[in-house]
């Protein structure tokens, strides 16, 4: 059979995908309703039910502080923290998730998260940082749906310019197929088959040696190849191979055809004499094969019902702290999903909004769930029905990009840099940037570009440089001294046209120092005792107002409450 006489793979991909959502949808038990909001049917099964969760709304501080960070990776300005408090309106919720989802901010920080989950941490090896972080910096400002990026990174080769930088999963892991198949399947499907290379998983009698070999079969004819034409490395495929395995444990031999998990098998059609070989566009460029078992790869994956529901419980552990299914990356059997029919209406209705993940996540965000207060809080509910545990809020740790951006918010660094930014305009621009809600006409990326050098000298700090690992889960003793004595995080406090210790030192009042303190810092006005703490420790030393104030800021940035997430 000549490659011509397949079926086209977007055939393949519309026909599929008619046949698989239909009986999905036809078989479920959460009965999703495209008609009714997403976050209705959440609440529904959450909080409008006998014996559901009992929630108290967070206050409108801790709300703010909690969805900018979660939607733009960095705490609300003062100003924003300030102007939020005194807007009374009853939609003031749904209007600043809309407002930090169509925001540069955002955009970054889903490329910071993606970037995370895709690469984890890798040290860049054959594609540059600065343009895979721009792909899927341009993938989330035009909300690219979740299958089609998907489809981008499993299915460039490097050869095209215009979507290399989609092929650095593959190149970066330079074609290892054991890299490409654990991550294939913990990353896009939910399970970490890394204890099931060499026989059955010990624990999960779900992940099979032969599941692992069957994601593996799609990439292991696929290898680095050299491009004398275009001068970089891309990659190429064999024409054969056979993906053949033995248990460490029973010597039991395997042959595997490609398949994902309990999908279908991908065999190789019958080629013609002759057509087994792989030929060669030009000289010095990659063998083309008669037919590629990769290119297989992407339709297969995204059809899988485990896409969507792997990626619809990651941004429930990106907004709640926590997965439906938690680790996300051990989705079996012995791990079920603390709700099994909320874990399934998400899966359902992601696909029903079209992977758009902009849309999925402002669902989470205007759920009764999310704008509740923390049960450990003061004002949060401890009234957690038994098996519910996996749905609550939980307290988390800021990622170390979160912490830096957060730092150079709070600090004032944002402001001070914008400000030199505009100095720099032409007068008459100036004039137009200063003028009320002009600001946005400042280049973000130029912004950005000024402070991400300093920012990723403290995120740094905060990682492993392992590859393959993600952040640190402990306090390490580096993290503990940088705390105390961080070069940068000092750069940062320290006094500059208007950074938040310059705008400090001009305050004459100190009940107004305070609020200005507490609202840039730790996003909420302070409570009185605050306000008396704040007083004592400045009349103890009045000589060394600027020292003291700078001390003040300190201590609230690598305070516990700065670091967490809640």
């Amino acid at each position: 059979m000549k490659l011509e006489h397949l079926v086209p793979l977007r055939v393949q991909i519309l026909f599929a995908l008619i046949i698989i959502v239909g009986l999905s949808f036809g078989s479920s038990q959460a009965n999703a309703d495209p008609g009714v909001a997403l976050h209705h049917e959440i609440d529904r099964l959450l909080v409008s039910v006998p014996g559901a969760l009992v929630l108290q709304p967070a206050d409108d501080s801790e709300f703010l502080r909690r969805v900018s960070l979660d939607l733009t990776g960095q705490i609300p300005s003062g100003a924003a923290v300030r102007e939020f408090l005194m807007d009374h309106a009853t939609d003031k919720r749904a209007v600043v998730i809309d407002r930090l989802l169509e925001s540069p901010a955002y955009s970054r920080q889903m490329q910071q998260v993606f970037d995370t989950w895709l690469m984890q941490r890798r040290p860049d090896r054959n594609v540059p940082n600065e343009q895979w972080t721009s792909y899927l910096r341009e993938a989330f400002s035009t909300n690219k749906p979740w299958d089609q990026l998907a489809i981008e990174v499993l299915g460039s080769d490097g050869t095209n310019p215009q979507t290399r930088a989609a092929a650095k999963f593959y190149l970066d892991r330079e074609c290892n197929t054991d890299d490409l198949a654990r991550d294939i399947s913990a990353v896009f499907l939910g399970r970490n088959h890394r204890c099931a290379q060499c026989h059955d998983h010990p624990i999960v009698p779900d992940y099979k040696q032969s599941d692992y070999f069957g994601i593996a079969a799609f990439v292991d004819r696929t290898f680095l190849f050299d491009d004398k034409v275009r001068k970089q490395k891309v990659m190429a495929e064999k024409a054969e191979g056979v993906t053949a395995f033995t248990s460490a444990l029973t010597q039991i031999r395997g042959v595997t055809p490609p398949r994902i998990l309990d999908g279908p098998e991908f065999c190789d059609p019958i080629l013609e004499k002759g057509d087994s070989t792989a030929a060669s566009s030009a000289e010095g460029a990659p063998p083309i094969p008669p037919f590629s078992r990769r290119a297989q790869l992407p339709a297969a994956v995204v059809l899988h019902p485990a896409f969507s529901r792997n990626m619809a419980n990651r941004l429930w552990a990106l907004m709640f702290g926590r997965g439906i299914v938690d680790p996300v990356d051990l989705d079996h059997a012995g791990n079920p999903p603390a709700h099994p029919v909320l874990l399934q209406l998400l899966s359902e209705r992601f696909v029903q909004m079209h992977y758009d993940i902009r849309a999925f996540l402002r669902e989470l965000a205007l759920t009764e769930l999310y704008g509740s207060a923390l049960p450990s809080s003061p004002t949060g509910s401890a009234q957690i029905p038994p098996g519910n545990s996996g749905v609550t809020l939980a307290l988390r740790k800021l990622t170390p990009e979160q912490l830096a951006w957060s730092w150079l918010r709070a600090t004032g660094q944002v402001d001070a840099e914008l400000q030199l930014l505009v100095s720099e305009l032409p007068s008459d621009d100036q004039k137009s940037a200063t003028s009320a809600g002009s600001l946005r006409s400042i280049n973000d990326s130029k912004l950005y570009e000024r402070l991400t050098v300093d920012a990723q000298k403290v995120i740094k700090v905060f990682v492993t440089s392992l590859p393959g690992e993600a952040s640190r889960s402990e306090t390490t003793a580096e993290q503990a001294l940088y705390l105390l004595n961080g070069p940068i995080l000092r750069k940062w406090i320290s006094p500059r046209p208007g950074n938040l210790l310059d705008r400090l030192m001009h305050e004459t009042s100190e009940i107004q120092l305070t609020e200005e303190l507490f609202l840039n810092v730790l996003s909420r006005p302070p409570v009185s005792q605050e306000t008396s703490w704040v007083q004592e420790t400045l009349a103890a030393s009045p000589a060394e107002r600027v020292t003291t104030i700078s001390d003040l800021i300190e201590a609230l940035l690598t305070s516990t409450e700065f670091r967490f997430n809640h």
